[in-house]
């Protein structure tokens, strides 16, 4: 049987083989019946060892089997000269590059598709030395980011609590205004002699569970020098250095009369959690005329040179009471408070406080 278009030369066309194996079909199927041992005459003609028949059985069993061999050994080479040659194609022709192999047999004809291919292990070496350089790139700073933020909501809450423990206290002793109350400084002693009333009522209405321990050095605002802040985790009998308090949520605060003022130091992540930073997670309230919690700011940016015609370290280390990325002063960091309150960086003057914290 022959096809237009590729010739038998040419062609293992898939009809013209299909008619073969279903011509050969029908010959099997009439051959089924001749060895079915359901048939009777059958039955008796092979188990009594008919000579008609048992030659039949083998000349028939070796035409299959030649039959078969010749087709395959046929549609092979005609296989590989179509491949050597794709000028000579039929509409039933399967293309040589789609299809790399044809499989025939008696039972099944299938056709295997090309695979995809897959990655070297050098492209993977190269995709993922990308990824890690993207990630060593962008990872710091989404850390960093992320901290920023954990701090801004701390500050935030540290000052609502601190805030209505300073209203209970006023409500408590019933006065009007605390800072006319207890900045009363006694000049002949020498010291403010309500200073413990008020500390102590106002650490009754918070959750004291101890005292705060640092194991190294506060730091200032900029990391420049460690931060000049008193930080005794006991008064050690001397009553002149002020103790930090440790709350139950883990914060820190501290409360002192001094200059004329009340002055309230709160950490507001707690001693054992970083970066212990004046500025970042320290910072100073003050309790304002008002009786109420004020954060402290930046009166005056000093320059060295005006530094340098100060005396005391203790003045020069707060004048101004500096938050500045520039500045060296040990007090660096005390006046943050405010621009932390309004999430403004203190040397643009812009908005982006926490998102501007030095390193």
């Amino acid at each position: 049987m022959n096809f237009r278009g590729g010739g038998a030369s040419c062609n293992p066309a898939p009809v013209r083989v299909f008619s073969n194996f279903t011509c050969l079909g029908l010959f099997m199927s009439d051959l089924g019946d001749l060895f079915s041992l359901n048939s009777s005459p059958a039955r008796y003609r092979f188990e009594n060892k008919s000579p008609k028949y048992s030659g039949a059985k083998a000349r028939i069993i070796s035409w299959i089997a030649s039959h078969t061999l010749a087709m395959t050994q046929r549609n092979t080479s005609k296989v590989k000269r179509c491949n050597n040659n794709g000028k000579n194609s039929s509409p039933l022709t399967v293309h040589r590059l789609l299809i790399n192999e044809t499989v025939f047999s008696r039972f099944t004809s299938h056709f295997s598709l090309p695979q995809p291919p897959a990655f070297t292990l050098a492209e993977v070496l190269i995709t993922l030395g990308i990824i890690g350089i993207v990630a060593a790139m962008t990872l710091p700073s989404l850390l960093n980011n992320l901290q920023n933020k954990h701090l801004e909501t701390a500050f935030k809450k540290a000052y609502t609590m601190h805030s209505q423990a300073l209203i209970r206290v006023k409500e408590e002793m019933g006065v009007d205004n605390l800072y006319e109350e207890f900045r009363y400084y006694d000049k002949e002693n020498g010291l403010y002699p309500r200073e413990e009333e008020f500390k102590n009522a106002y650490y009754n209405k918070l959750k004291i569970i101890g005292h705060c321990k640092y194991s190294k050095p506060i730091r200032n605002y900029n990391n420049t020098a460690n931060a000049y802040v008193t930080a005794y985790t006991s008064n050690e009998g001397d009553n002149s250095k002020p103790v930090i308090m440790e709350l139950s949520d883990g914060t820190c605060c501290r409360v002192r009369v001094s200059s004329g003022r009340i002055n309230i130091v709160i950490d507001i992540n707690g001693a054992g959690a970083r970066p212990n930073k004046m500025g970042h997670d320290i910072f100073v309230f003050y309790v304002n005329e008002k009786g109420l919690l004020e954060p402290a700011k930046t009166s005056k940016v000093y320059t060295n040179e005006e530094l340098e015609q100060l005396e005391g370290i203790a003045v020069i280390a707060q004048a101004g009471e500096p938050c500045s990325i520039n500045s060296t002063q040990g007090g660096n960091g005390m006046g943050c408070a405010w621009f932390a309150f309004n999430n403004i960086n203190p040397d643009t003057n812009e908005k982006g406080y926490w998102n501007n914290l030095p390193k």
